[in-house]
C-alpha cells in the first residue's frame, strides 16, 4: 500500500471488525522500546526468504512455505504489551491456528474473544507496517539445491551472529540530525509526539531537499555538469 493522508496524520487503521492498527508515535516506541518495537515489525512483515535457517532447522523448505503460513507461525510469538498497543487490547500470543468453518483455509484465531485473522487480514497488517517503514521483501529463489544450501549457511551465519549482537539504535541518529537541522520544526521533546510515518516521511522528504538544494549550488557554480542533471533531481516536492 501507498503511504496517503490518513498514514501520515497517524490515523488507526481498520483491518476488520475486531482489529485495528494504532500507529505509534516515537514517544510510543521510546516506552516499548526500540528494540523491541522494530523486532515486532520484523515479526508481522518477514518472509520465508527471512527465515531460510530457522525453517531449515524446523525440517521446512523456505521455497515451499507460504508467506501466510510463516506468519501464522511467527504472530503469536509477539509479545502480549507490544501486541496490544499496536493492536488495541489484540493479543497475538493468544491465536492458534485453526480451520476456517466457511471455507475450510487455516487461518489465526482468538478462541475466547472469537476474532479471527484470516489471509486478507494478514495482506493489510503487513502491507500497512512495510509502508510505515519503506520496507520491500526480496524474495531470494535457487536456482537448484547446491545453491539452496549456500543460501541456507549465509543465512545461518548471519543469523548466528546477530545473536550475540548488542541492538544498534536506528531512531536515535535521526533525530539527532533532524532536530539539529534548521528545516525540522520540532525540538527533543515535540519530536516524540510524531507518528512515526509522519517523522521518517520528515528524514526522506528534508534529504530530498538537501540534495535537490546542493545539486542547484553545483549547478550555480559550475561545479556540475547540468547536461548529466535530471530535472526530477531538482524537484523536491515529490
Amino acid at each position: 500500500m501507498d503511504k496517503d493522508l490518513s498514514i501520515i496524520f497517524g490515523d488507526d487503521y481498520y483491518i476488520n471488525d475486531a482489529i485495528s492498527i494504532h500507529q505509534p508515535t516515537l514517544r510510543d516506541i521510546k516506552e516499548m522500546g526500540e528494540d523491541k518495537y522494530f523486532q515486532a515489525v520484523f515479526t508481522l512483515t518477514c518472509i520465508p526468504s527471512d527465515m531460510k535457517y530457522r525453517l531449515f532447522k524446523l525440517g521446512l523448505d523456505y521455497e515451499e512455505v507460504e508467506d501466510f503460513d510463516l506468519f501464522m507461525l511467527m504472530a503469536p510469538t509477539l509479545e502480549t504489551d507490544i501486541s496490544q498497543r499496536l493492536f488495541m487490547g489484540v493479543d497475538l500470543s493468544k491465536f492458534e491456528m485453526a480451520q476456517n468453518q466457511v471455507n475450510g483455509d487455516l487461518v489465526l484465531v482468538d478462541m475466547e474473544d472469537d476474532i479471527m485473522i484470516d489471509k486478507l487480514a494478514y495482506i493489510k497488517i503487513c502491507d500497512y507496517f512495510r509502508s510505515l517503514h519503506g520496507l520491500k521483501p526480496k524474495v531470494e529463489i535457487a536456482g537448484n539445491e547446491e545453491t539452496k544450501k549456500i543460501l541456507i549457511e549465509e543465512d545461518k551465519m548471519k543469523y548466528e551472529m546477530n545473536q550475540n549482537k548488542e541492538f544498534e539504535p536506528i531512531l536515535l541518529p535521526l533525530v539527532i540530525s533532524m532536530v539539529n537541522t534548521e528545516e525540522f520544526k520540532y525540538d527533543y521533546q515535540s519530536v516524540q509526539d510524531l507518528n512515526i510515518s509522519a517523522f521518517m516521511s520528515s528524514v526522506e522528504q528534508i534529504q530530498k531537499k538537501k540534495q535537490a538544494v546542493a545539486l542547484l549550488q553545483g549547478c550555480y557554480s559550475g561545479m556540475i555538469d547540468t547536461s548529466k542533471i535530471k530535472t526530477e533531481d531538482l524537484n523536491w516536492i515529490k
